[in-house]
């Protein structure tokens, strides 16, 4: 399971087109701004003007109860 920040890399805008409701086509996330393409597997740019950039992915902890939290933004390297 991947969560990621609801931000583009490009200029900063939101991912999504109205609150909580993002574009998806096949196994991708599309930005409503400027239909950069993501891949939901491991957020990175396919296409678009972000190509070569990933969208920040947040790390999740498992809790003791079975649900998962978001443990922060994970760090590359």
């Amino acid at each position: 399971m991947h969560v990621y920040r609801n931000q583009c890399p490009h200029q900063g805008r939101l991912l999504d087109f109205a609150p909580g409701r993002v574009l998806a086509k096949d196994d991708a996330l599309v930005c409503a701004a400027h239909g950069a393409v993501f891949a939901m597997a491991d957020g990175r740019c396919l296409q678009g003007p972000c190509r070569g950039e990933s969208l920040a992915e947040y790390a999740l902890e498992p809790q003791a109860d079975g649900r998962l939290s978001i443990a922060g933004l994970k760090t590359s390297g």
